[in-house]
């Protein structure tokens, strides 16, 4: 399947929550940047065919869908929110996705931690809500997974987990390639229609992974959850979501 025909699939088949959560900076993955990291996963690296893949996070299942398009041994995707989890049931049932559902705190409680699958795809919170959720959705993730993660962050922030994965976790990352992310006015104190947001999409390899090391810097990251400090931005209270959102503490 060609790439334009992923993201027209996706567009048609994946819907969005019924009231975005800004605290878990709920923002939908677009369809053309979904559709692809999962056309470089597989084009590029083999990662997804005939793979176990991991969503975490999946929100309505944008990236999980992307995914499926390739044919996956198993799909788990795993998510915090009940309104991520019914959009999610809307999206397998409209795209016939053979996956498994499971409901957790992925940053804090994820199940598959201990190389339970073989590739792990995401768009984490950013950690503008919760201070370091994004460090711990990727720790978790390299956990979970044997050969690799694809996960978006924003760019300001990749160099800081290029030299922690390679320091602390013995894992190579590599930014595969930078991404204009529209955010649209989900929320009450949004005030322009929408913002660009620069993010990286980074590849870990996890060959030499040291998995004592992450279980040590997860359980260190997970303590330290929200004790940093938040963007100027973000002292405006809970917000009230006002529309289409993204795949969040959790996310997608």
């Amino acid at each position: 399947m060609k790439l334009w025909e992923i993201e027209e699939v996706l567009r048609q088949g994946v819907p969005s929550w019924s009231e975005p959560d800004v605290e878990l900076e709920q923002y939908a993955t677009p369809p053309d940047i979904a559709s692809r990291i999962a056309f470089v996963a597989e084009n590029t690296y083999g990662d997804i065919t005939n793979k176990a893949v991991a969503d975490l996070g999946c929100g309505p299942g944008m990236l999980s869908a992307a995914v499926s398009v390739f044919s996956p041994a198993a799909l788990v995707s795993l998510d915090i929110s009940e309104d991520s989890l019914d959009a999610y049931t809307r999206t397998r049932e409209a795209l016939e996705l053979t996956s498994t559902l499971v409901h957790c705190d992925v940053a804090k409680h994820c199940p598959l931690r201990g190389n339970s699958v073989d590739t792990v795809v995401m768009n984490p919170p950013f950690g503008t809500r919760l201070a370091g959720v994004d460090v711990a959705f990727l720790a978790q993730g390299c956990l979970a997974a044997t050969t690799s993660v694809y996960s978006l962050h924003k760019s300001s922030t990749v160099d800081h987990l290029v030299d922690k994965a390679a320091k602390t976790w013995s894992v190579i990352v590599s930014p595969v390639f930078r991404y204009k992310f529209p955010l649209p006015a989900t929320y009450d104190f949004h005030k322009a229609n929408t913002k660009d947001i620069e993010v990286t999409l980074i590849r870990c390899d996890l060959k030499h992974k040291d998995q004592a090391a992450l279980e040590m810097s997860l359980a260190q990251l997970v303590s330290r959850l929200g004790k940093g400090k938040k963007d100027k931005k973000d002292k405006r209270g809970k917000g009230k979501g006002r529309g289409k959102g993204r795949g969040g503490y959790q996310r997608r």
